[in-house]
């Protein structure tokens, strides 16, 4: 996981398929957003990938629009996401 203070952008936010439902993830959401407050962030904005959508909404994010992001000349579909702290 990374967190870019100066653009209030979480990235690579990734738990393990046989780690998911035991809170990992909420954990360490929970830590980036606290460690954001704390360096007075208002809001934190990410793209979610599809299947990690359901998660995000349920933390209180909210979709802003599907996009698709280019990497290695391969297409992704993924999901604006912005939550107010």
């Amino acid at each position: 996981m990374s967190l870019d203070i100066k653009k209030n952008l979480l990235n690579k936010l990734y738990v393990k398929y046989n780690f998911h439902g035991k809170g990992i993830g909420k954990k360490l959401l929970n830590y980036a957003e606290r460690y954001a407050k704390k360096r007075n962030i208002k809001y934190l904005k990410f793209y979610s990938t599809i299947t990690a959508h359901e998660f995000y909404k349920s933390q209180g994010y909210k979709t802003i629009k599907r996009v698709n992001l280019e990497s290695n000349e391969v297409k992704m579909p993924c999901i604006y996401m912005k939550k107010i702290l």
